[in-house]
């Protein structure tokens, strides 16, 4: 035994070093498996990413399609015919009602369109003059049930929504994601809001907001405002319901024209 362990010992560090470079080895492919990985990961990422704003812009080209295929397009589309005023009593508003200026949006929740305005100048709006006290924003429904089928129940859920105070987050969470927007979707995002569900159910089921929603398609229809988004922007007096109509916007336009147009209004007195 005493023999056989002196060979043994001549050959140990060699054993030795062995297992260290094998340790490294390990290490290192552990490494670069991990590191393989996390790239993959990261690519995936950059893949979703794409493919949803590749959809973002398959459906602006949808939407831009049924509007060329509808018949005579001029006609369709004719001048705005505008009141001298207007009465946003009930409207769902973000701001202050002493703010003396203010922005009516009509806007339809899947028209994708009204979602670009919404995630780009609408924020900046919201920033620099609603949070500020500078103008109030108000909300109107102009849901085109004809090229968007769930466009009606998104608003009902909203308004809904907006019993329980959550209007402006189910506002923001629809037009958020508009490729999911049908039933079990939209109270998805009820629930995620916390919103009372039997409540919020009770209020969907019975239709309670479609007279609502009703009178403000047919008060923009009488006013010629037949696309969406459609802004009107005015004034008002002694913090009152009545705006009075100083300017009309159509479309999606930069925040910069909306910037332009409201510090005009601000500089009137």
């Amino acid at each position: 035994m005493i023999f056989c362990l002196k060979p043994l010992r001549r050959a140990m560090p060699a054993v030795v070093a062995t297992l260290v470079l094998f340790h490294q080895a390990s290490a290192q492919k552990s490494t670069g498996i991990k590191k393989l990985q996390e790239e993959v990961v990261s690519l995936k990422n950059d893949v979703q990413t794409l493919t949803a704003k590749q959809q973002q812009i398959l459906d602006q080209l949808g939407e831009i399609k049924k509007l060329l295929e509808r018949p005579n397009p001029a006609a369709a589309n004719p001048a705005l015919k505008l009141p001298e005023t207007i009465n946003v009593e009930g409207d769902p508003s973000q701001g202050l009602n002493s703010a003396r200026v203010a922005i009516i949006e009509f806007t339809d929740f899947q028209c994708p369109f009204c979602a670009r305005f919404t995630q780009d100048a609408y924020l900046k709006i919201v920033t620099d003059y609603v949070d500020t006290g500078k103008i109030r924003f108000i909300y109107r429904d102009l849901p085109l049930s004809s090229i968007h089928p769930w466009s009606q129940l998104a608003a009902v859920s909203a308004h809904c929504a907006g019993e329980q105070g959550k209007f402006w987050e189910m506002h923001n969470s629809l037009f958020t994601d508009q490729r999911s927007m049908k039933p079990p979707d939209i109270t998805s995002r009820a629930t995620k809001l916390g919103i009372d569900m039997a409540k919020y159910n009770e209020c969907v089921n019975g239709n309670r907001h479609t007279d609502e929603i009703e009178a403000s398609v047919k008060g923009a229809e009488e006013m010629n405002i037949a696309g969406t988004p459609t802004f009107l922007l005015g004034t008002f007096k002694d913090n009152g319901n009545v705006m009075k109509i100083e300017k009309s916007i159509i479309g999606a336009i930069p925040y910069e024209t909306f910037q332009t147009d409201i510090d005009d209004l601000l500089k009137q007195k």
